[in-house]
């Protein structure tokens, strides 16, 4: 067994909106999973085989875009880019989750077309870890036709999830629960396109679909890039139970009204944070550690909270075993400090002042997939291995 520790730890931001910091000097690492948190009295390090010194630095989950549209391979055909997936994880983001292989050119909209494309995704991107990057692919969209049988069929090849609903063709509602109905009895998650959608004439997606389909997520629902009607949205955040998400590509003042609201109510827990990238916006590796400092800077939310919104929400949302610092998840670890010159003390007083992270390491699956990662800001320290 690979065992792996980080010793002298100074803060640990947990992803947990519930329970967000945690006091440890050592974070143990066996096989891929964390073992162990806590005080150094508490774990014998003899036999540990790497040790890596933090110097006081801050521990978080890795980052987790919650909302990205991957073709095959790190790849992206429509700004004609190769290698947006590794420069993402050069950003603190250890997973990213697709929404709907909706990259790949002419993409197939038949039955048998989009299950073979999603099958296909899945199992690509189970070996394909760009950099180290996790991506969590092979999200069917829900077309007319799609059957029983054909669910049934790609559940049982990692397909995870439908690709959020109407972002593209959306089939009848009752075809849509019907699909729905199908996806959930075979485990797989249900997000939902809210907000305008890309086809002239085409209905946006608010408050009455969401209240029909009950979703895991509400996609965007600060827009994607456009969002739904206000009243539309304050019934979605008030009279469901779904994930809200938050998503780069949408409008900046009504993400800010969203968490706004959601802070109001209590109910961080519920917000998420993606890109919505590759889109018409580009690509931006950066874009859930911009979105991290925009919300804690415009609101005065706590670090610990927008740190919960880009691992653990969003984990909790869909069933991943990252995300969270704690015993029995996958060791994907960012390693934090104050970037260079930086007018914060601390990473999180650094966040709440706007600023980017400052990334010293990133571990994956307990491997250290980089230090000085080359998309973060510049850290004031570097981790350091002692054996």
């Amino acid at each position: 067994m690979s065992t792996s520790a980080l010793v002298n730890i100074g803060t640990v931001l947990t992803g947990n909106s519930f329970e967000p910091r945690a006091e440890a000097e050592v974070l143990v690492m066996r096989d891929g999973k964390i073992q162990y948190l806590g005080d150094r009295s508490g774990w014998d390090l003899s036999d540990v085989e790497q040790v890596w010194d933090v110097q006081g630095m801050t521990v978080t989950p890795g980052l987790v875009d919650s909302h990205t549209h991957p073709a095959i391979g790190d790849w992206s055909p429509r700004q004609g880019t190769l290698g947006w997936l590794n420069s993402t994880l050069h950003a603190g983001v250890t997973s990213t989750l697709s929404m709907g292989e909706a990259r790949i050119e002419e993409a197939p909209g038949d039955p048998a077309g989009v299950k073979a494309l999603a099958i296909l995704a899945a199992k690509t991107y189970r070996k394909h870890h760009p950099g180290g990057l996790k991506v969590h692919a092979g999200a069917v969209w829900p077309v007319s036709g799609l059957s029983d049988p054909d669910i049934a069929e790609m559940a049982a090849n990692g397909v995870w999830a439908l690709a959020e609903i109407g972002a593209y063709e959306l089939p009848p509602v009752d075809e849509v629960l019907r699909i729905v109905d199908a996806a959930r009895r075979h485990g797989l998650k249900v997000p939902l396109h809210t907000g305008g959608r890309r086809r002239p004439g085409t209905a946006g997606i608010g408050f009455e679909l969401a209240q029909q389909v009950r979703p895991d997520v509400a996609c965007h629902l600060s827009g994607g890039p456009t969002p739904a009607p206000w009243a539309d949205i304050e019934r979605i955040v008030a009279e469901t139970d779904c994930y809200l998400e938050l998503c780069s590509a949408g409008n900046p003042r009504i993400t800010r009204d969203i968490a706004a609201l959601a802070a109001e109510r209590g109910e961080l827990h519920r917000l998420m944070l993606g890109s919505d990238t590759p889109s018409s916006l580009g690509i931006i590796p950066i874009a859930i550690p911009r979105l991290m400092s925009f919300l804690a800077s415009l609101l005065g939310l706590p670090a610990e909270q927008v740190v919960a919104m880009a691992t653990g929400n969003t984990a909790r949302a869909y069933g991943l075993n990252n995300g969270l610092i704690e015993p029995g998840r996958d060791a994907d670890v960012l390693v934090l400090d104050v970037p260079v010159s930086s007018w914060g003390t601390t990473p999180a007083e650094s966040i709440e002042l706007g600023e980017n992270l400052a990334v010293s390491a990133i571990f994956v699956d307990a491997a250290l997939a980089t230090g000085a990662p080359r998309n973060t800001q510049p850290a004031s320290r570097q981790v350091k291995r002692v054996r």
